[in-house]
């Protein structure tokens, strides 16, 4: 299998910034973590002063569909001091572009 389907949520976080704009942050932070159950379509949003809760999300090893997850959402919740390790990421950023536009980075 290459993703577990059983446990997949549309998500999104909100931060206090970029990932480059935390880093020289006094205090950066994550304002929220939304996502959709895409089986039952259940919305959830846990604030940033639940972080155990946020956590126990997370270690639930759900499959996460998040537009930029790899360039940013998973390392934003790292360098916040999340672990997204039991988590899979399907990232659509590349979805993004059509076929016929040609990237130059």
């Amino acid at each position: 299998m290459l993703y577990p389907w059983n446990d997949v949520k549309a998500a999104d976080i909100e931060t206090t910034g970029l990932l480059a704009q935390m880093k020289k942050q006094e205090f950066p932070r994550l304002h929220n973590i939304g996502y959709i159950d895409m089986q039952t379509k259940e919305e959830t949003v846990i604030e940033w002063t639940d972080r155990k809760s946020i956590q126990a999300f997370l270690d639930t090893g759900p499959t996460l569909v998040m537009h930029n997850g790899a360039t940013f959402d998973f390392e934003a919740l790292r360098f916040l001091g999340y672990d997204v390790s039991k988590c899979t990421l399907i990232g659509t950023w590349y979805n993004c572009y059509p076929k016929h536009f040609e990237r130059t980075t």
